[in-house]
């Protein structure tokens, strides 16, 4: 039995059991046996065949499943929805600024040199005339002196000449004397008064820069004077191009630090100096460039003082009633401003055109109509 099942277990064991059946069967009579004899034959070799095929098979090892990998799906994105509606879009800008005088006065010298003295400090009261700042200039003080000694004399002797009843040749000569003698004056004395830095008017100093002994460049700030009687508002651009945006009569409001829920309004009356390229043969200062100054529009409460910062709203645009999204739904490329929308279930774009663009929002004037529902990106 044990040789059989081993047998069993390999094709040369069913090749031999498949022998031995058939040389078991009495071999065929073609000429005796009846086709039904035959038939039945037939039928039990096949069954004898089929249960050992199905035994081997059962004795062979089985083969390991392998599961499919599964195929990932996508994962679903939602993005928001946004749909057209109709309002209100103003367009500002938002910028530093400051409390300063309607009158002001940015002092600065004109050549570099040591500064010599500096007698006044941010918040002194002065009078017109005063000397506040001094350049070292030697002798200079002097050499004026004596040219007016010397341009005074040349002009007492004009005088006799005329007096006297002089040729014309005599009094030529003497007023060129006299007018030669002014000229070298009149030139010191311009040197030493652009060596001084004096008080334009009556005011208070609200900044000054440099000590004495300290080299300072000229055409850059020392110190400026104030007349704190008249407030106005002075803002400077983030943005040098922004200056392009602006017109006289704007409207704004500024809100104080002080004050942080108060507005303030005020109209605006200066623009940036941005068609002047040089100031006395100099370039122009940036900051020059980019400030701007406007007027409160009501009083200003009592606590408002000179200096005081804050930040200001500027309106540019404003417009009402206009088709509106918000500016997350709007795409570009390139120079194209577009959108996604749904229709029955399909997304397509759209070109667009734009008007006032704000920080959230942006006004649509075609391409979309109200109640439309846009994609966000």
């Amino acid at each position: 039995m044990g040789r059989e099942q081993h047998a069993l277990g390999s094709d040369d064991g069913r090749q031999a059991i498949l022998h031995g059946v058939a040389a078991s069967a009495p071999a065929p009579q073609a000429s005796v046996d009846s086709p039904r004899r035959l038939s039945r034959r037939r039928l039990l070799g096949g069954a004898l065949a089929g249960a050992i095929l199905a035994s081997g098979c059962g004795l062979l090892p089985k083969e390991e499943e392998v599961n499919p990998t599964p195929i990932p799906t996508p994962a679903e994105t939602t993005k928001a929805v946004y749909e057209v509606k109709r309002g209100d879009l103003v367009e500002t800008i938002i910028v530093n600024a400051r409390l300063t005088a309607a009158q002001e006065a940015v002092l600065y010298f004109k050549a570099q040199g040591r500064l010599k003295s500096l007698t006044v400090a941010s918040g002194d009261t002065v009078k017109a005339g005063t000397i506040m700042a001094q350049l070292e200039v030697g002798d200079l003080d002097t050499r004026v002196a004596l040219a007016e000694i010397t341009a005074r004399k040349a002009q007492i002797k004009l005088e006799q000449a005329r007096a006297k009843g002089a040729d014309r040749f005599e009094i030529q000569m003497a007023q060129l004397d006299y007018e030669s003698a002014r000229l070298s004056y009149d030139n010191l004395k311009q040197q030493l008064l652009e060596s001084q830095l004096i008080a334009p008017f009556d005011g208070l100093v609200t900044e000054t820069q440099g000590r004495p002994g300290e080299i300072v460049q000229g055409y850059i700030p020392v110190i400026t004077v104030s007349n704190p009687t008249e407030l106005q508002i002075s803002a400077e651009l983030t943005n040098e191009g922004d200056s392009t945006r602006l017109a006289i009569g704007q409207k704004a409001f500024l809100v104080l630090d002080k004050l942080p829920n108060e507005k303030l309004p005020a109209e605006l009356v200066q623009l940036p100096n941005t068609s002047a390229t040089t100031l006395d043969g100099k370039p122009l200062p940036a900051q020059l460039r980019r400030t701007f100054k406007l007027n409160p529009t009501a009083p200003l409460p009592k606590i408002a003082q000179l200096g005081m910062l804050g930040r200001l709203t500027l309106i540019l645009r404003e417009k009402k009633d206009v088709l509106i999204l918000p500016n997350a739904a709007i795409r570009a490329f390139g120079g194209r401003r577009y959108v996604q929308i749904t229709t029955a279930g399909r997304k397509r774009e759209i070109d667009i055109e734009i008007g006032i663009v704000t920080q959230t929002e942006t006004e649509i004037t075609k391409g979309l109509k109200e109640g439309d529902r846009v994609i966000g990106q």
